[in-house]
């Protein structure tokens, strides 16, 4: 038995793994960085919190080993708008989706 274990583990980790894609288009999002958290909310009670959540996690991901300054200006308004579909979804648990 444990040699089946050892022969599956030796041939997935040994073989390939074709790399991971995001599929995003540039401009997807619609906003800017620098636009106002009103905007966002906006985008995210007409989007849904799920898919912009999505975009905003691709742009760290994308931006985090040669821009680390934009991809901390992503987080913050990541978290940001994360505490404000908290206090909504108190009032309302079905709000963003």
């Amino acid at each position: 038995m444990s040699k089946n274990i050892t022969q599956f583990l030796e041939s997935f980790y040994l073989s390939e793994q074709p790399p991971v894609r995001i599929p995003v288009e540039k401009g997807e999002l619609g906003l800017d960085i620098d636009d106002s958290l009103d905007k966002y909310k906006n985008k995210v009670e007409k989007d849904g919190w799920e898919k912009v959540s999505q975009r905003i996690n691709a742009l760290v991901i994308f931006n985090k080993n040669e821009h680390p300054d934009i991809a901390t200006k992503w987080r913050k308004k990541r978290e940001e708008l994360s505490k404000w579909i908290e206090s909504k979804r108190k009032e309302n648990p079905d709000f963003g989706k």
